[in-house]
């Protein structure tokens, strides 16, 4: 998380802006975005209903899901084949981690946010101002409450933070990304990254391709995207399997996945991706998707997931 003043002075004017301005606050960040204006009344495209859910639904198992302790949780009743991360040792507060129990490598997170993450190859070579850094950084962190972090995503508000510890499963610039998106229940396309080490610079890049359920390059891409379709694995078969069987009676998620030396493990669920700000090229795909999307299905669907 980039813990710099001007993020920090971003997060502090969201999270004491009364609630009655936040719709206020997400057109003003849309038309910066868009150029065009937010439709609130009478949402279409993806990226509106996107907006209009982070304002008007109140789902605590979106609450549950997005918690990244809990989730494991939930993986492991539904879908006991897929792996995950271990937890190894679940705290308050950074100096209550007895790095003692440890192994020599592991992952520091927090559950509440995302881009927390802190890599240990070997805990034997932490030093004093690197632990000093630490200590300082998950302070502040786990006093954020996310949900005003980026824009509203409000189903973050009571997920209560906490920092972990958990199994190291590989160096983060070898793991390949797989982001299944599914509405209804249903894989519509996936979104798969991976990095690629230039030589001259040692320089790491990832590149991203778009795929139907079909596993045919999409006509669309979000962002950015690769020029050259790669060859798949056997994993892109599992990622739509394991992500509907987590998806299911999910208006809108996206399920992300990691894969290690072809090993696939569960990473989290993401149901603001970009925080809704997403820009999709060729821009009408914003409305195809958008009407796979029944807003008023928010208020009806499912709560009896507990913690």
């Amino acid at each position: 998380m980039d813990l710099t003043v001007k993020y920090i002075l971003r997060y502090l004017f969201l999270k004491h802006i009364p609630s009655i301005f936040y719709k206020y606050i997400l057109k003003i960040k849309y038309k910066r975005t868009y150029n065009r204006s937010l439709n609130l009344d009478n949402p279409e495209r993806l990226s509106d209903k996107i907006q209009w859910m982070k304002l008007y639904t109140d789902n605590p198992r979106k609450t549950l899901l997005s918690d990244k302790i809990y989730v494991k949780n939930f993986v492991s009743k539904n879908v006991p084949e897929l792996k995950y991360a271990q937890t190894y040792q679940i705290a308050n507060s950074f100096n209550d981690i007895d790095f003692t129990k440890l192994p020599d490598s592991f992952v520091l997170k927090t559950n509440h946010a995302w881009r927390t993450n802190f890599f240990v190859k070997n805990k034997n070579n932490l030093d004093y101002k690197t632990i000093r850094i630490l200590l300082k950084t998950y302070k502040i962190i786990l006093k954020i409450n996310y949900a005003y972090w980026s824009y509203y995503e409000l189903h973050y508000r009571n997920i209560k933070p906490y920092i972990f510890a958990e199994e190291f499963l590989g160096n983060p610039d070898d793991i390949v990304h797989w982001e299944v998106w599914c509405f209804n229940g249903k894989a519509e396309f996936v979104s798969y990254r991976f990095p690629i080490k230039f030589s001259e610079n040692n320089h790491i890049h990832n590149v991203q391709y778009f795929f139907n359920s079909r596993w045919e390059p999409c006509k669309f891409y979000i962002g950015f995207k690769g020029e050259d379709p790669p060859l798949l694995n056997s994993n892109k078969d599992k990622v739509i399997k394991y992500a509907q069987l987590l998806a299911k009676d999910i208006n809108f998620v996206r399920v992300d996945f990691m894969e290690i030396n072809n090993e696939l493990y569960f990473g989290e669920m993401t149901f603001t991706p970009c925080s809704g700000f997403l820009k999709f090229t060729p821009d009408f795909y914003d409305f195809i998707y958008g009407k796979k999307i029944d807003i008023q299905k928010e208020t009806k669907e499912k709560t009896d997931i507990k913690p």
